[in-house]
């Protein structure tokens, strides 16, 4: 079981499944807690906090020159937290730890600058110098964990966190019954096939696939901090073709709500077997690639478009090419220009210059 979640009824199977989104989820804030100290034994310092009903609660953890701001929004549509007190001098910019594309930088006093947060959502930021890189992790693994009526050669795929040292993940890696076979990797080095030789695996068996902590990521030399672990049944013959297509859902940002800025987009999918990819498409626009299969995100900058009704869709496929139906949610974009950062060079195909310096951007699609 997971977090000790029981079914109402009889088990549904295995629920410690090393790729949901809530273990991925504390898996990372866990990983946080190793890599700052001040998460751990920093002094703690409540910012701010609405009394009446859900809101903004915002506190620091401090430890020397390590501060830690954290930031959560419990109420149903984007607050916006105004400047608090920070160690850091003016100037000094800060990075969200869960969106390492958000920026932020301390003002004089010094203060941090006010921090818009979505609904039911969090951030947490910490001086850029002071980032460090996360371990890997496997984020996603085919055939899903705990799946049944595998076909005996289905190959086994893992998805990383990460580009990895192949090496490593090759020497770390095992099945239960072991089998032999080959290894492939994806152009990004971050998801890995394992094809077993000759007829596979046993029909009717429960398959084990392990990772030993030796396996590291070829980005930073970072090795798994945990042992990973998942597993599925084969069926009955090597003959099964897979028909039932996977289905997606769009979780944050909610059906008619408000977003401006760098809004990140999240959502789940499943699939019978496995999820191959998920797409997501911005109003009638090209489908794009996201980052992860069962749980997934997508950064998107809502600064380029058009104020106004938009379409968020996403749909996924698994590997045996069935299409999911595609889950969308309607959404207002509100941006306000204020000082001007961003600047459109209406019909010009390149990035131009005027004459104060300042940057405007080329067209956009």
């Amino acid at each position: 079981m997971f977090a000790g979640q029981f079914e109402q009824g009889p088990s549904l199977g295995d629920n410690f499944n090393m790729t949901h989104p809530l273990f991925q989820w504390v898996a990372k804030l866990n990983n946080f807690r190793r890599l700052y100290p001040a998460l751990l034994t920093g002094v703690h310092s409540n910012k701010w906090n609405n009394p009446n009903g859900p809101g903004l609660f915002a506190y620091s953890r401090q430890l020397s020159t390590q501060e830690v701001f954290v930031v959560f929004n419990t109420a149903s549509s984007s607050q916006t937290l105004p400047s608090r007190s920070t160690i850091y001098p003016a100037g000094t910019t800060l990075v969200n730890l869960l969106n390492t594309n958000e920026t932020a930088t301390v003002l004089a006093g010094p203060l941090t600058p006010s921090i818009t947060v979505p609904a039911t959502s969090s951030k947490i930021f910490i001086a850029q110098s002071q980032l460090l890189p996360l371990d890997p992790v496997v984020t996603s693994v085919t055939p899903a964990h705990d799946s049944t009526n595998a076909s005996t050669a289905t190959p086994i795929m893992l998805q990383f966190s990460k580009p990895m040292d192949t090496g490593s993940v090759a020497s770390a890696f095992s099945t239960l019954p072991a089998v032999t076979g080959s290894f492939s990797w994806s152009p990004s080095f971050d998801t890995l096939t394992f094809t077993p030789a000759g007829s596979g695996f046993p029909t009717q068996t429960l398959v084990t696939v392990r990772l030993t902590v030796t396996a590291r990521d070829s980005v930073s030399i970072n090795a798994f901090y945990a042992g990973f672990e998942s597993r599925f049944k084969t069926g009955t013959t090597s003959g099964f073709v897979d028909t039932t297509p996977p289905s997606v859902v769009i979780q944050t940002p909610t059906n008619d709500s408000f977003v401006g800025g760098s809004l990140l987009i999240s959502g789940t999918a499943t699939d019978n077997v496995a999820v191959q990819k998920v797409e997501f498409r911005l109003d009638s626009g090209t489908w794009v690639l996201v980052s992860g299969t069962n749980s997934w995100t997508y950064t998107l900058n809502t600064s380029n478009f058009l104020n106004g009704s938009h379409l968020l869709s996403a749909r996924a496929t698994d590997a045996a090419n069935n299409l999911s139906p595609t889950n969308s949610i309607s959404v207002r974009f509100l941006n306000v220009p204020g000082a001007y950062l961003q600047r459109l060079s209406a019909g010009n195909p390149s990035n131009v210059t005027d004459c104060a310096g300042l940057t405007w951007l080329r067209d956009q699609p």
